[in-house]
């Protein structure tokens, strides 16, 4: 019998950095006309010039001015801080901290070795 629920780590590879981005910057970013990417000015430090980046072919985020980047799991620990990325990926992933935390670290300690 197969199961059709959602392990965290089906939930995790199916997050999308424009799903992640938009909910949490709304229209602080614009798509831009050429390409499926969207812009804005960084939330994290002060600009005038747009160098922020949803990316979308890369599912990731990248600020050309504090030279910040990442994916879909860390934007939300870099605009909201820790505890309060914590809480944002409970609720969109519907999933236990507890869950999240271990899931993490695992993925961290896979990459080292």
């Amino acid at each position: 019998m197969e199961s059709n629920v959602l392990t965290l780590d089906d939930k995790l590879k199916n997050l999308s950095i424009l799903d992640i981005g938009l909910d949490l910057l709304g229209d602080k970013v614009k798509k831009r006309p050429v390409s499926p990417d969207y812009r804005g000015l960084c939330p994290v430090h002060e600009e005038h010039t747009p160098s922020f980046y949803l990316k979308v072919r890369w599912n990731a985020y990248r600020c050309f001015g504090c030279c910040r980047a990442g994916g879909p799991v860390s934007l939300p620990f870099f605009l909201l801080g820790v505890e309060k990325g914590l809480i944002y990926l409970e609720k969109k992933l519907q999933f236990r901290r507890d869950n999240i935390i271990e899931m993490a670290v695992f993925k961290w300690h896979a990459k080292k070795d």
